[in-house]
């Protein structure tokens, strides 16, 4: 928990860390504020720059100009009839007759022409030309009302419009009615998404929009109808983008509240520019006809509600549109520019952050660090919440930097706010980071995965729009913490653009349909950084690791989480149950009572099941503080599982066990406070000091709590200095070498006082001075401590052990002290015998050594027979007998018979054989391994069984099955090639079933309710009304450019918005008739009049800024009358009618500057409009049509200064009203197209609708409002209701199908993204066999690259069509019509791409695994490339060919640019894939792009796909098949070598190592000139000058020349680096020689490596095999391999197996499993399989315990001297390994190998002989008793000597007998604490010399002891007597053995043991041990040995010139 010691010990160390790792903390801190930065660098380059730059927009006061006159019906039906020609335009361009400006701002819905289509002048466009239809329907066929008023509608256009009518369409250049009448909403929609609806025939047109009244209202007062608008519509089709891109104003939201000018409508992401001012969604409703709509819908409600005939009407033309007034602004686009880049830079900026924070958790799990402290103690709470809290405290810095940072890119915005983003997105990214790595135990695979899954979060952000997506899919989104803040980000960026930035007020506003805000980001920050923290701690403790004890998966709802101590049963302890059989020591009561004291280790019937297996059987033990406890045991034998049990790395099954007085099941927290361990692998942190380690874990114990700082610091010094580490104290551990840092790990369990302390083999890997340093320490803390140790060195356990307990499956076998297990086990001699026996006479020579040992010593037992070795077990009382029998072995040795023999007592190794065997000293010689031979009936059919010759199918069949074995279990392969590609793949259609891009329009009620919903004050809804009675007449100007045509090219006049009854926009008209009471009318939703002034747009726009803070409510809209029939014309002759746009004016629109204008065409004289026209042809389009748009287009250019036609002078002059001017005025135009009817209607109201731009759909809403009041007005009814809607219409089939096909996309780029795991799980097992050298060995034994590479491709196409399968499913399942379609074939077209990818993409990714060396590296880059190539190089060549093959432009440079690279890429099969997919995809396009339809195997499509995939397929197998033949090839690798590494520039290097002198033995001489010779026509194996020399000019194998004869095992010995595992791999064919060559029963491995491998067994140093086969599947396949036949293959590997010694249990266990022996037995098992003729070994017996090792030299010894077959057959054997014991027994020629040569060669005797010392003597004293003499006599003479009393005995137990009892049973009191001067006084007196004082320093083991506590605390009495002792009787050891044999070595001193190394001559064996039997006595010697030098002795004796050889 949070300030518990562990805490802050962790805290402590994070913090070290931090400081250690300085670069990478810069780096974390730095990244992410310097992306910001690069992104402030960004703004401050571009934003002065055009388009980028702020602009000060200053305030608008609309005045008449910007009002908007909209065309009406009439305008719509004069289009229609105007007949299309195609024309040049001053361009140069075509355009269509009545459409200047290239069509641009067309405003008519219901025709639309392509002048795209045109190829001459003049030609008919009419063809070329879409019209349209208007739709009417009632809201259902039941609805009555509806049906009336929709035939009534019909009637009123007819008859408004004759022309429309049916009688009439023969003048119209369509042929169908132009209203179309539907019996139902529903039928409408039918006919709209229809499939055939695309055609728009004369049968069936198209709708321009529909009109769907609803009569259910039930009221005549009310009319309730919806406009059902196209909102795809393009007016003019070169604005048209993708089919279904929407072009009206959102209908799913009402507001825009931050738009800051008309021209700020909402556009979805595609939509294009419809028109001028298509921003404003005004002008939208405008241009797809939505206001004429509403307008022609409201005149018919005049008529049909009779308002007409009450005099009330709106004019024609008589409504204009003209915005609020805007505030100064400064305009910055800059964020929505840059919108997609914000996330990706920072996303990039915090992978740094995150890639380190996943390192530093799973480190700590993939190097044990996590499990050692939570053994130590420390709860997996600390852990967590330590890296958590270090993590935020470091990253709020971070946050606040990046927040202070972040302010200077984002001015507008709160930098508290800021900071507090940072914080929680900082927080959420930490808190997925600990989910994540609770899913791995490898640091580099979660980096990458952490990483990858980091990134992927950006691309959420492209795919979803966070303004538009549905909230629930933003939601699920944002779960992602990268989404999440990359749409804060881009929130906070839309915020700036709108000028108000992040800000308090506007953390919860927004205009985005989705609703989402910045509170938003701020909550699901908050909501990921605690769920991935809960999933993060629930994952921790339920996933499994490699090591550790996990959770039930319900723990959470388990009281005994929760409340551990609630459920604690009770500490009493059961009595140990009788056990006859078991040999256990009895102890005293004193240690009894430990287990009710609390202190001792009490094991109960302790069991630990793993399936059927059973690792711990009913385990009853008791361990005692004070004492060492030596847990020994065979491979496999449980006492692994028991201390894993112990210290809670997993749970009993059974049993329980208490640990100082606490119960293992419920109470290991606590029990972990008060335990050390030293693992058996150092776990200790690369970046601590020696010192901070001992710190750390002091900490965690609470010793800086229990004792003062400066006491803890000098317990911390004495650790240090205990192991002889204080030198290095401030060295970090990762410097230090293996000895010391098992020094420190043995030091770091026994810090902080820990009670109970674990061993785990604490001396492996240091050298034996250190390791003997170590025993001391560990007996020095001996006291008061219980200590469990582990090990391997059975003289470690017999010096250390005071109580040795040896377990052998996985029960309790004995237990005692090392006496009294040797007493147990018949004590006695131990002969070992080496025999001259490889000859014929074998047989007699070993009859003839039983016979000298069994007749001179009765009751000798045969121990072993292995080999040339025999042990014997002699007993003790047979001593007698022992010199004759020695001599007769003497004369035996002068014959030749033996070679060499040694004698001694029994050692603690010989009774542990016994024990793990089962065997006690009366057993047979017999061992497992023949046992189970003997009981194999059928063993000699099985060696006769003859092999397989044609073995190509075999090979298949058998490596096929081993993909399956491993696939099976492999989850990681399954992840990768399965279920992640379906899960991206099912992702990808969840995606667009739920979160489709199909737009679904929303209706929308065109209501006053929508505005200020929460305003309560009154008025709710102000509307601003012209309070004077005078206005302008007609404000504003035509929404089209230009409003009157003179068309030559086709003889026609017409004209637009009411051109010729134009009195100018600045008249003015009052009087006339009363419209006072119209706004009485306007009461609905809290709706008020504000009357306002003026008597223009200009005055009423000040006027509205006027009035806008009156009240609460905000206002949305006005209502200005203009004009009615009886007004008053006031004409302004500043506005004449005709005059046309003024050119100051319009330029003026342009900012005002003419001449930089004028300058933009060339210059010129802007008066001289020809002139202007002229440079203006030849300018840029764009800007020439943006000019037209504005300038009233080219007919307002040439025609600025002619009349409409109409003498306004002489209409004035007969004073006529305004409705009599304006009919006046229209009955006289000449236009061809004129409609007599309409002229009475310009008679009728007119009004100005004043809009809120800030309210999208006000100006349909303020005209309903407008008419309501009028026709109430008129009726005087103010219950009249008129309730308009807008509904787009649905989308034709055509553009869902478009919009699906874009959705399909999703899918698209999940399969181009998952497909890529599935090559990468091709790569990632075939790197990984290749690393661990599986396939080496499977090359070895024989399997030829095709079967291996074939095999390979079988499994994985088989494997491959599982998600090829699943995705196709789901492309029918989901409905995916852009891939399942049959039209153009396209579902073959997937199907045969889908099916193709998978065979070429593996034999590709194959290809590629030569260039890797790391399975996860290679598996990350190969997803990554055919990710970036399929997705990039599909989409980048799409887009070439969309821009280069344009049909309207062409640009062949890039049609080329994109042929090109699509015939590049195609050579990689993951861009044929993507791309085939992606074209299919938009096959309409590449249709339209052609002009043409044709099929999926076009070979614009997926012709040469289709063709490369299929050839890849075999092309690219056959490759990686030639690649590894050759690589496989040492000639062929040798050659290659030569030609492209430039080998000879090292030759002289080479030559110079290789030819220097060396001193040789003449022995390797003459096998060196045997060989050279040619003397080795029997040889089974030849080298012959092999050499090796690596790149760097290290000469590994240096002209090594010898030849082995068949049934040889040659022993090749050698220190590690000198060459033996090298000449292995040269001979295995695994890399080529640099010289020489070695021939394998007669084949050359250089030449003819193929002819060698089935002759050859090999096993490797390090086991290769697969952790998810089981023993004997391996077993079966190197079986099928080397060619035993399928039907004996069952027999043969259960034989192997037995002969191994592996169970069929063991075998049916998965290799990972497997203990390190077990390895070994199966890789042994694999090389002996099938009979191979030769073999090799390297270090077979490497970790294999005492037991296993002598079973693994029974099977080899009687491979090579089976006698069953000729000397030419039996096999020949090259055993490599460190055991000279193992040599000795095994190989009856040894080499020794140094530098890459042979040193010496010979057997072992004749090795001994010739570098021999004599013979070797160990001996080993007694143990100091309390009892004995000479200690009472010691002990008497110190404390005189000091003045002190003798301490007095312990009374005894009475129940134990002390006969049987340990060897401290009659203990002492400790007596006076004697200081330093004191010692030296005594130890003087006592022997009145300095023989013991001298002892007294550091490099003493014995002495150290007593000078360290002298020195601190003082040396009890006893202890001093104890050493004294101890000295005293080696001394006179020494002196026996200086007097007896003055030609002596002292070679080794341990405790109480010693080795001597005596000369040979004039002594035998016999001798010395005659003389040692006949003073043993008096010596006190408890056990020795004697025999001749040992092999060891020799090879250290080269290894050490080898050294000084080097260092010289």
């Amino acid at each position: 928990m949070i300030g518990s010691n562990s805490w802050r010990a962790l805290m402590w160390r994070n913090a070290i860390y931090r400081r250690r790792n300085i670069i990478g903390t810069i780096l974390e801190l730095a990244l992410p504020i310097g992306f910001i930065a690069l992104l402030v660098l960004i703004k401050s380059s571009v934003e002065d720059t055009e388009g980028f730059a702020p602009q000060v927009i200053e305030a608008e006061f609309p005045d008449t100009n910007d009002a908007t006159l909209m065309f009406s019906y009439g305008d719509y039906v004069t289009a229609m009839q105007a007949k299309r020609v195609c024309k040049i335009d001053f361009g140069g361009e075509y355009e269509i007759s009545g459409m200047p400006g290239r069509g641009f701002n067309w405003q008519v819905p219901f025709v639309k022409c392509d002048r795209r289509m045109c190829t001459e002048d003049g030609q008919d466009a009419s063809p070329f030309c879409q019209y349209l239809a208007l739709g009417v329907a009632p809201s259902s066929a039941s609805d009555s009302v509806g049906k009336e008023r929709a035939e009534a509608f019909r009637n009123f256009v007819h008859n408004q419009f004759p022309v429309l009518s049916s009688a009439n369409t023969t003048s119209l250049p369509f042929g169908f009615d132009f209203v179309q009448v539907f019996d139902s909403e529903l039928d409408l929609e039918n006919y709209v998404t229809a499939r055939d609806y695309r055609l728009s025939t004369d049968e069936k047109p198209t709708l321009g929009l529909a009109v769907v009244w609803d009569g259910t209202d039930g009221g005549t007062d009310s009319y309730s109808y919806t406009i059902r608008l196209n909102g795809t519509n393009f007016p003019n089709p070169e604005d048209q983008t993708q089919p279904g891109t929407s072009t009206t104003p959102p209908t799913d939201k009402d507001f825009d509240h931050f738009a800051k000018n008309d021209e700020s409508c909402p556009r979805l992401p595609g939509s294009p520019r419809v028109g001028a001012k298509a921003e404003s969604c005004t002008r939208r409703y405008m241009i797809n006809g939505v206001l004429p709509t509403q307008r022609l819908i409201h005149d018919f409600i005049f008529q049909d509600s009779n308002a007409k005939d009450a005099g009330y009407f709106v004019a024609e033309h008589g409504v204009r549109f003209a915005p609020f007034p805007s505030k100064e602004y400064v305009s910055e686009g800059f964020y929505a520019a840059i919108a997609a880049w914000v996330p990706l830079l920072v996303t990039l900026g915090i992978l740094y952050p995150v890639a380190s924070m996943t390192r530093y958790i799973v480190l700590e799990k993939q190097n044990r660090q996590k499990e050692l402290m939570k053994m130590m103690g420390i709860q997996e709470n600390d852990i967590g919440s330590s890296w958590y809290m270090s993590f935020l405290i470091f990253h709020i810095f971070t946050a606040v930097g990046c927040g202070a940072v972040t302010k200077l890119f984002y001015p507008k915005s709160s930098i508290d706010l800021l900071i507090i983003f940072w914080v929680l997105s900082f927080t959420s990214l930490i808190s997925m980071c600990f989910f994540l790595a609770s899913f791995f135990t490898q640091a580099t695979r979660a980096t990458l995965v952490g990483l990858m899954f980091t990134f992927g979060g950006y691309f959420i952000t492209l795919f979803v729009d966070y303004q538009a997506d549905p909230s629930s899919t933003l939601m699920a989104a944002s779960l992602h913490p990268t989404a999440a803040f990359g749409f804060g980000l881009q929130e906070i960026g839309r915020l700036e653009d709108a000028g108000v930035g992040l800000i308090w007020n506007t953390v919860d506003v927004t205009d985005s349909p989705s609703g989402f805000t910045f509170n938003n980001t701020l909550s699901i920050l908050l909501v990921d950084t605690i769920l991935y923290a809960m999933l993060g701690w629930y994952t921790n403790r339920v996933i499994p690791g490699e090591f550790g004890r996990t959770l039930p998966f319900h723990f959470p709802f388990t009281k005994a989480y929760w409340l551990p101590g609630s459920v604690a049963p009770g500490t009493s302890t059961d009595a140990i149950p009788e056990n006859s059989a078991l040999h256990s020591e009895p102890v005293s009561k004193t240690l009894k009572d430990q287990a009710k004291e609390g202190k001792s280790i009490e094991i109960r019937n302790l069991r630990k099941h793993f399936g059927d297996k059973i690792a711990v059987d009913g385990l009853n033990l008791s361990m005692y503080r004070g004492q060492c406890t030596a847990l020994l045991g065979h491979n496999g034998a449980g006492k692994t599982t028991t201390l894993n049990m112990l210290t809670g790395m997993m749970a009993a099954t059974d049993g329980y066990a208490i640990v100082a007085g606490k119960d293992v099941r419920t109470q290991m927290a606590e029990i972990r406070q008060e335990i050390g361990i030293c693992l058996q692998h150092d776990c200790i942190f690369d970046n601590l000091t020696v010192k901070e380690h001992i710190q750390f874990f002091a900490m965690v114990k609470g010793l800086y709590k229990k004792s003062t700082s400066k006491e803890a610091e000098e317990k911390i010094k004495s650790s240090i200095q205990d192991v002889a580490l204080w030198d290095k104290r401030n060295t970090y551990s990762k410097n230090l070498s293996g000895g010391m840092k098992r020094k420190l790990s043995v030091a770091i369990a026994f810090c902080g006082d820990s009670k109970t302390v674990f061993l785990d083999e604490p001396t492996s890997g240091m050298d034996p001075f250190s390791r003997r340093f170590t025993w001391n320490v560990i007996r020095q803390y001996r006291e008061g401590r219980c200590i469990i140790l582990t090990t391997h060195f059975m003289d470690e356990a017999d010096i250390l052990g005071d109580r040795i307990a040896i377990m052998a499956e996985g029960q309790l076998r004995c237990v005692g002290s090392s006496l009294y297990l040797k007493k147990s086990y018949g004590v006695g001699y131990n002969l070992t015998i080496e025999m001259h026996n490889e000859g014929d006479n074998a047989a007699d020579v070993e009859s003839t050594v039983k016979e000298i040992v069994t007749s001179d010593v009765s009751g000798a037992t045969i121990l072993s027979n292995i080999g040339t070795e025999m042990n014997f077990q002699l007993p003790i009382g047979s001593s007698s007998g022992f010199v004759s029998m020695l001599t007769k072995l003497d004369d035996e040795i002068a014959k030749g018979d033996v070679a060499n023999y040694g004698l001694g007592i029994t050692t603690l190794e010989e009774v542990f054989l016994l024990v793990a065997r089962g065997d006690s000293a009366e057993k047979t010689d017999m061992t497992m391994s023949e046992r189970n031979l003997a009981d194999d009936e059928n063993l000699e059919d099985i060696r006769k069984i003859k092999l397989e010759e044609d073995l190509f199918g075999t090979h298949i069949g058998a490596l096929f099955r081993k993909r399956a074995a491993n696939f099976k279990r492999d989850k990681k392969a399954w992840m990768c090639s399965t279920i992640l590609p379906s899960l991206f793949v099912l992702a990808g259609f969840l995606i667009v079933k739920y979160s489709s891009s199909v737009q679904e329009f929303e209706p929308i009620d065109l209501t006053l309710d929508t505005f200020n919903d929460q305003v309560s004050e009154s008025p709710r809804n102000p509307i601003t009304i012209n309070s004077a009675s005078i206005f302008q007449c007609q404000p504003g100007r035509c929404a089209y450019d230009s409003e009157f045509f003179e068309e030559e090219t086709t003889n026609e006049t017409y004209s637009y918005c009411g051109y010729h009854t134009n009195i100018g926009n600045n008249s003015t008209c009052s009087g006339g008739e009363p419209t006072d009471d119209i706004p009485n009318m306007l009461k609905d939703y809290g709706s008020e009049a504000v009357y306002a002034s003026g008597e223009s747009v200009l005055q009423s726009s000040r006027s509205i800024i006027d009035t806008a803070e009156m009240f609460a409510a905000s206002q949305y809209g006005g209502i200005y009358f203009t004009s009615n029939d009886a007004s008053t014309v006031q004409i302004n002759q500043n506005s004449v009618a005709g005059s046309g746009p003024d050119l100051e004016a319009l330029l003026a629109m342009f900012g005002g500057d003419l001449d930089a204008l004028l300058s933009q065409f060339g210059g010129g004289n802007f008066t001289d409009r020809q002139d202007l026209l002229s440079q203006l042809g030849s300018f840029n389009q764009t800007v020439l049509e943006d000019l037209l748009s504005q300038f009233g287009g080219l007919d307002g250019l040439t025609n600025g200064g002619t009349s409409n036609g109409t003498d306004f002078g002489d209409l004035l002059s007969q004073n006529l009203t305004y409705g009599d001017l304006v009919e006046a005025s229209c009955l006289r135009q000449q236009d061809d197209y004129r409609n007599p009817i309409s002229c009475s209607l310009y008679r009728g109201l007119g009004y100005l609708i004043r809009y809120n731009f800030t309210a999208i759909h006000a100006a349909p809403i303020f005209q309903a409002t407008a008419d309501e009041a009028i026709i109430r007005h008129a009726l005087n009814n103010s219950a009249f209701k008129i309730n308009p809607s807008i509904f787009p219409l649905p989308l034709t089939q055509f553009e869902r199908v478009t919009q699906q096909n874009d959705d399909a996309g999703v899918p698209w780029f999940l399969i181009v993204f998952g497909f890529p795991f599935i090559t990468g799980s091709f790569a990632t097992f075939v790197v990984a066999e290749r690393e661990s050298k599986s396939k080496h060995l499977q090359t070895v034994a024989g399997v030829k690259p095709m079967a291996y590479w074939l095999s390979t491709w079988l499994w994985d196409v088989a494997n491959y069509l599982i998600p090829m399968t699943i995705t196709i499913i789901l492309l029918f399942a989901f409905e995916t019509e852009a891939f399942t379609k049959t039209e153009h074939d396209v579902v073959y077209g997937v199907i045969t791409l889908l099916v193709l990818f998978g065979p070429a993409a593996a034999s590709f990714t194959y290809c590629t695994t030569f260039l890797f060396k790391s399975p996860s590296v290679c598996n990350l880059v190969v997803i990554i490339s055919n990710f970036l190539v399929g997705y990039a190089g599909a989409v980048a060549c799409f887009v070439l060919r969309l821009i280069g093959d344009n049909p309207f432009q062409r640009d062949e440079d890039l049609y080329k640019a994109a042929i090109i690279t699509e015939w590049v890429l195609r050579f990689f099969p993951s861009f044929s894939l993507s791309k085939g997919l992606f074209y299919i995809l938009f096959i309409d396009q590449f249709h339209q792009l052609k002009g043409e339809e044709f099929n999926v195997w076009h070979k614009d499509m997926i012709l040469f796909e289709v063709i490369f995939l299929a050839w890849q397929s075999i092309g690219y197998l056959l490759l990686a098949v030639a690649i590894d033949s050759l690589s496989s090839n040492p000639r062929a690798v040798s050659i290659w070598r030569n030609i492209f590494c430039c080998r000879w520039m090292s030759s002289s290097y080479t030559a110079q190592s290789i030819n220097g002198e060396i001193d040789e033995d003449d022995d390797v001489m003459a096998e060196q000139n045997r060989v050279l010779d040619g003397d080795t026509a029997n040889a089974a194996i030849v080298l012959k000058e092999l050499t090796k020399t690596f790149d760097n000019g290290l000469t590994a194998v240096n002209k090594l020349s010898f030849a082995i004869p068949p049934g040889q095992c040659f022993g090749l010995l050698g220190i590690n680096g000198a060459g033996k595992t090298t000449t292995m791999s040269i001979l295995t064919a695994e890399f080529p020689p640099s010289g020489g060559d070695a021939m394998l029963a007669g084949y050359s491995v250089l030449r003819q490596p193929e002819k060698t491998r089935r002759m050859v067994g090999y096993c490797p140093q390090f086991d290769a095999h697969f952790f998810n086969m089981t023993g004997r599947e391996h077993l079966q396949l190197y079986a099928s391999i080397k060619g035993v036949p399928s039907s004996k293959i069952p027999a043969v590997v259960a034989s192997k197996l037995r002969e191994v010694g592996l169970s069929d249990d063991d075998s049916n266990k998965l290799s990972s499993k497997y203990s390190g022996g077990m390895k070994r037995r199966l890789s042994l098992a694999c090389a002996t399989v099938g009979q191979p003729q030769l073999l090799f070994l390297d270090e077979c017996s490497t970790g294999v315990d005492p037991v296993a090792r002598r079973e693994i030299w029974q099977m080899i010894s009687n491979m090579v001297s089976n006698r069953n077959l000729a000397v030419e057959d039996r096999p020949s054997v090259i055993l490599t390994t460190h055991s000279m014991e193992e040599c000795e027994a095994l190989c009856p020629r040894i080499g020794i190998m140094a530098a890459g040569r042979l040193k010496c060669l010979g057997s072992a005797q004749h090795l001994k002989s010739k570098f021999g010392q004599g013979y070797q003597v160990e001996m080993k004293i007694q143990n100091v008793d309390t009892r004995d003499e000479d200690f009472a006599s010691n002990l008497a003479s110190i404390s005189t000597s000091v003045g002190a009393d003798s301490p007095s005995p312990v009374v005894a137990d009475a129940d134990v007998d002390q006969e049987q009892a340990i060897a401290d049973s009659a203990p002492l009191e400790e007596g006076a604490i004697l200081k330093l001067d004191q010692v030296m006084v005594a130890l003087q007196s006592l022997t009145g010399d300095d023989f013991l004082t001298s002892k007294l320093n550091a490099n003493d083991p014995a002495g150290y002891t007593i000078l360290k506590d002298a020195s601190a605390e003082g040396v009890s009495l006893t202890s001093l007597a104890y050493f004294a002792t101890a000295e005293l009787r080696m001394k006179k050891l020494h002196s026996f053995v200086q007097e007896h044999y003055p030609q002596n070595v002292l070679r080794e001193r341990q405790d109480t043991k010693s080795r001597y190394e005596v000369s040979s001559e004039g002594v035998k064996i016999a001798n010395i041990f005659g003389d040692i039997e006949e003073n043993k006595g008096e010596l006190k010697v408890a056990e020795y040995s004697v025999s001749q030098t040992s092999l060891e002795q020799v090879f250290n004796m080269h290894a050490a010139e080898a050294a000084s050889r080097l260092e010289s």
